[in-house]
């Protein structure tokens, strides 16, 4: 967090930097909490399984 807090990387002030991370705790608390009181749709790990692609271009 110490990167992240530096002013000088950020250009927000600790009081902008504080908000913001308020602000995104609580979407994120609200989200969870609305996924979690609907119904699932599908089983879980049922998805589609991702697979990481590297490409490599060369001229």
């Amino acid at each position: 967090m110490q990167i992240v807090s530096n002013r000088l990387i950020t250009g927000l002030s600790a009081d902008a930097d504080g908000e913001l991370i308020a602000t995104g705790l609580l979407w994120h608390w609200r989200h969870e909490s609305m996924l979690a009181s609907r119904l699932r749709e599908r089983a879980v790990g049922a998805g589609a399984k991702h697979r990481f692609v590297l490409l490599i271009v060369s001229e």
